[in-house]
């Protein structure tokens, strides 16, 4: 598993032991050309979930992503991560150590003026740390492109419930780009309100569905 593009081309990434499934370079690739059309890296802020070993928000950062946030609870994965972010060089990576639904049920509060919240987020990007406590608010959010790669048996129990506090608890705006990462073998994803699809596409055993946030009164940074 290598990073495809940017400036980290070529460089050898870390797997997790156990049953993490990497998204594979071959899809990465794909799915970041099709980005292209979307994303101006330079000024693009990317919120990773279910990041494993971290190369999708590592890719994004090789490609001069602004901000990327990775979230992940398994421990071996956020140390493969740490590595991985170290491997690429990226020093605007945050990893953050807790569950997807822990993270977002918290309330963003990017419209408040930058206070010790924000400035301790911003420190612990630029120092590629691990955050580990409670997060109150986020200096990246809301983030321009989302990506959940979540284990294949929970995707239809935790989708809808990711959807919604993506959008009400102000992680995304209008505009935001999600990604979903699923098995090839389900049927493209149903997307709700304020989510309208832009593509879905098979690669193997892999399917990728794209959608674009609409509607929800709140425009991207």
């Amino acid at each position: 598993m290598r990073i495809v593009s940017g400036s980290a081309r070529g460089r050898k990434l870390f797997s997790p032991p156990g049953t993490t499934r990497p998204t594979t370079d071959r899809v990465r690739e794909a799915l970041f050309n099709s980005l292209d059309n979307l994303l101006d890296w330079d000024v693009t802020t990317v919120l990773d979930l279910y990041a494993g070993s971290g190369a999708v928000g590592l890719e994004a950062a090789s490609r001069g992503a602004q901000a990327v946030t990775l979230v992940e609870k398994n421990a071996a994965a956020v140390v493969s991560a740490e590595r991985n972010r170290r491997v690429v060089g990226a020093p605007g990576v945050t990893i953050v150590r807790r569950s997807v639904q822990a993270f977002l049920a918290t309330t963003t509060t990017n419209a408040l003026p930058a206070g010790t919240h924000v400035k301790r987020e911003l420190a612990v990007a630029r120092e590629g740390r691990i955050a580990e406590t409670t997060r109150t608010s986020d200096a990246a959010a809301p983030y321009d492109l989302v990506f959940a790669d979540p284990p294949y048996a929970q995707v239809e129990s935790d989708w809808p419930a990711i959807l919604t506090a993506l959008v009400e608890n102000g992680w995304v705006a209008d505009g935001s780009v999600i990604v979903l990462e699923r098995s090839s073998r389900d049927a493209p994803t149903q997307w709700p309100a304020r989510y309208r699809e832009y593509r879905s596409k098979k690669y193997g055993e892999t399917r990728i569905d794209i959608a674009i946030v609409e509607n929800t009164g709140n425009l991207a940074a």
